[in-house]
């Protein structure tokens, strides 16, 4: 009895989420076999934007009165590993890692645009170069998040009297007046760090540079010893030297953020997508734009847009429930709703938001022609020697020249 309550009581919040956000209708194409399973490999940051997906999930399922089977994993490549069947689809939000699967012998990736048809009007085409191996497309975009989002507890900051910095010597400036007033730090980064440390000296490269740069490091065709590269991580451990929490690789990215909303506070700033609002006002009295709100990182020329990371879908066979499925989940409707949860940035310009946090995030993100963030777009050994470079580079400031001849070998040596 007590089972079947606890059943009930899931089933009627998950309506009510249901209701809240205003699922995306199912249009069955095809007939479609009953009590078939569907098996989804998937990586979330937080137990919000994995039941968010999983609401959004439910018109289909129960139209269908297909069995899910979402497999969620903190690390997608060995779960594939561990599977004794490939799953029917993917969730990725790492470009690379595509790439990889697709070249992989032992998988069998599938050309998506064969199967879904040409693309939704207003999809940004820039979104499918990323995804292209060898003039294949072997994935498409459900979701983005911004990247380079400072942010901060609201009212703390007002109390303290400090303003949101307009430039990167403001920056620096407010980190070191907090270190002066108060026992709390300035930053918060867990142990995320490394990626925390790439989002930031990426925004810097964009700001100031432009699309051209990030492009081209991501190719392979501009050298990691590029004079405006050594500069941003310079700027990096400048902002890192005024000030972090102790120990940082003993928080999760979650409790980093989290830090800012202690009492009394941690830490009055952390760097973070912009998904983070939905990891800390989920279930919680903090309220976005009252508590809890961003800053772009400021850095001059390119103000006012920022990279863009983002989840896809891949498909490992094109069986007619696998594909209408991905056609579900491809469809403008469908980023549509997420976005209303509050836990996704919707692919397409007149999507709506549920606060006008998450909307003036996705104000910055350029819709139609979004730049992908870098760090997910290098090859994975190059990536791993980018994090391992940036622990290193905190402790060793003279290291920088040894580090980017480092990076520059990565390439080559997958090239």
């Amino acid at each position: 009895m007590r089972k079947q309550r606890a059943r009930l009581i899931v089933m009627l919040i998950v309506l009510s989420l249901a209701a809240t956000v205003g699922l995306p209708a199912v249009a069955a194409s095809r007939p479609l076999r009953q009590y078939a399973q569907v098996t989804i490999l998937v990586s979330w940051d937080s137990s919000a934007e994995r039941d968010d997906f999983q609401t959004l999930l439910l018109p289909f399922f129960q139209a269908y009165n297909i069995q899910p089977n979402v497999i969620s994993t903190s690390d997608l490549e060995e779960s594939l590993l561990q599977q004794t069947e490939p799953p029917d689809m993917m969730l990725l939000d790492d470009p690379s890692l595509m790439r990889q699967f697709a070249e992989a012998d032992d998988l069998d990736l599938i050309d998506i645009d064969t199967v879904l048809g040409p693309l939704p009007p207003g999809y940004p085409a820039a979104l499918t170069d990323i995804l292209t191996v060898d003039d294949t497309v072997y994935g498409r975009f459900v979701r983005l998040t911004a990247k380079g989002l400072v942010w901060f507890n609201a009212p703390a900051m007002d109390r303290a009297g400090y303003a949101v910095p307009g430039s990167w010597e403001a920056m620096l400036d407010l980190a070191q007046r907090i270190q002066q007033d108060s026992s709390a730090a300035p930053w918060a980064f867990g142990a995320n760090l490394p990626d925390a440390a790439v989002d930031i000296m990426e925004a810097y490269l964009f700001q100031q540079n432009g699309p051209d740069l990030i492009n081209g490091l991501a190719s392979g065709e501009i050298p990691w010893g590029n004079a405006q590269v050594r500069e941003a991580w310079e700027q990096f451990g400048a902002l890192y030297d005024s000030g972090v929490v102790p120990s940082p690789n003993r928080l999760g990215v979650i409790e980093a953020v989290q830090m800012l909303f202690a009492d009394p506070v941690n830490a009055y700033l952390s760097v973070g997508p912009s998904t983070a609002l939905r990891w800390i006002t989920a279930n919680s009295r903090i309220k976005p734009g009252q508590d809890m709100d961003f800053f772009l990182l400021p850095a001059a020329g390119n103000a006012g847009h920022t990279l863009v990371g983002g989840d896809f879908v891949v498909l490992l066979n094109d069986d007619p429930i696998t594909v209408q499925l991905a056609e579900y989940l491809t469809s403008p409707d469908f980023t549509t709703a997420w976005a209303r949860t509050g836990s996704a940035i919707s692919l397409y310009a007149d999507a709506a938001y549920p606060n006008d946090v998450l909307r003036a995030a996705a104000a910055l993100t350029q819709p139609g022609d979004p730049v992908f963030d870098l760090s997910d777009r290098l090859h994975p050994d190059v990536r791993a020697v980018l994090y391992d470079s940036v622990w290193r580079y905190i402790t060793d400031r003279n290291a920088l020249n040894d580090i980017l001849v480092e990076l520059d070998a990565a390439v080559e040596e997958v090239s």
